[in-house]
């Protein structure tokens, strides 16, 4: 029984888990809002696809503009 239960809180906090693990920027905004929304699937699957998003870190992007004359 009570492993049932473990494996319960685990599966509904997945989102905000996965969140943490990953160093998301917005780890916070995704564990509250599967913690208050969470029960509803619509705002779990929202939260999960969030969490799987990009971090939201700094992003470099390197524009080559150099032209060959030969």
């Amino acid at each position: 029984m009570e492993l049932v239960l473990v494996v319960s809180v685990i599966m509904y906090f997945a989102p905000s888990i996965i969140g943490f693990m990953r160093g998301h920027a917005s780890k916070w905004a995704i564990f509250a809002m599967n913690l208050f929304l969470g029960w509803s699937v619509l705002f779990w699957f929202w939260s999960l696809f969030w969490s799987l998003s990009n971090k939201g870190g700094n992003q470099t992007v390197i524009v080559n503009n150099q032209i060959n004359n030969k």
